[in-house]
């Protein structure tokens, strides 16, 4: 048999409650691993669970996997880190001189993956990364979000990327070697892009199907998550503008505000703009309506207020 392309391969997932998932995902690994020896394109493979501090039985489960096949290792977060500091944890741990991250449930056919290794041997690519060909099966909210924060990427950093929060790609060890990840969010994607063309390093991408998530939890669409990327933005040096209507949450999520009227009211820190005056300077009569919605809220305790 000829030398393999690859001589190792790294597979990894980042995993929080994933206890429906996590032994259909390395089984769908260990099948892709067998046909990219037998294929000879990689020597050898390990997979790897990174437990993000799971309150279900994430914990044993991958602890009983790593215990029956020395190909699967185990990182525990004592903590939630969220994505981004998963992935850190999956770069980390693996080994492979060429590493794979996708979701534990499995967003794509892991053939496609046969495809990535090609792309990346035949265009001598740095990153592989996917884009989905149809995203109508997860709901408008997130296919919204979704292109809007793409835009903003492109927008920002002048990089155009299809689809950058995609959970498939597919990473030479080098990019690890050369690109620094300072994010604990789902800004990570767009940073080891972003980072990677800003190193001249070459990036390809392709088209897949799409097969969204039917159990578990996903959390990418709430409020919380867009505005910890926005966040994350502004720390790599970007302005970011929001036109934003929820005097509840707006304090906690901005630390820069525009009161507008039909005019400009008040501009300036949010500790200092923020105050009864310039809410009544702006909204008059309908203030009194907006607190008495807020408390009602409130009151019900309904979920889209509280921060994840």
């Amino acid at each position: 048999m000829p030398n393999p392309r690859f001589e190792r391969f790294s597979v990894f997932f980042p995993m929080w409650n994933e206890e429906e998932y996590l032994q259909r995902a390395l089984n769908a690994a260990i099948e892709l691993g067998d046909d990219l020896i037998a294929a000879g394109t990689i020597g050898d493979y390990e997979m790897i669970i990174v437990n993000d501090a799971s309150t279900d039985a994430t914990a044993r489960l991958a602890d009983e996997a790593a215990a029956s096949n020395s190909r699967v290792k185990v990182v525990h977060h004592p903590t939630n880190r969220k994505l981004g500091g998963s992935i850190k944890s999956g770069f980390g741990a693996a080994t492979g001189d060429v590493v794979l991250y996708t979701d534990a449930d499995l967003p794509f056919d892991f053939k496609e993956v046969h495809k990535a290794m090609r792309l990346m041997h035949q265009y001598e690519a740095d990153i592989v990364a996917a884009y989905r060909f149809d995203r109508t099966g997860e709901g408008y909210v997130r296919v919204v979000y979704s292109f809007f924060y793409n835009l903003m990427v492109r927008a920002l950093f002048g990089c155009r990327f299809r689809d950058v929060n995609f959970a498939f790609k597919l990473v030479r060890r080098k990019v690890l070697e050369q690109v620094t990840l300072t994010s604990e969010g789902s800004f990570i994607d767009a940073e080891l892009m972003v980072s990677a063309r800003k190193l001249s390093m070459n990036v390809v991408q392709f088209g897949v199907d799409y097969f969204p998530r039917t159990r578990g939890v996903s959390t990418l669409s709430s409020p919380s998550v867009i505005i910890k990327i926005l966040k994350e933005m502004k720390d790599k040096g970007k302005t970011v503008v929001v036109v934003h209507h929820d005097l509840q949450s707006a304090i906690d999520y901005f630390d820069w505000m525009v009161m507008l009227n039909m005019r400009l009211v008040a501009s300036g820190p949010t500790s200092q703009v923020f105050n009864q005056a310039t809410l009544q300077e702006t909204y008059g009569s309908r203030l009194n309506v907006l607190t008495k919605i807020g408390e009602e809220v409130e009151k019900r305790n309904f979920p889209i207020r509280k921060n994840s």
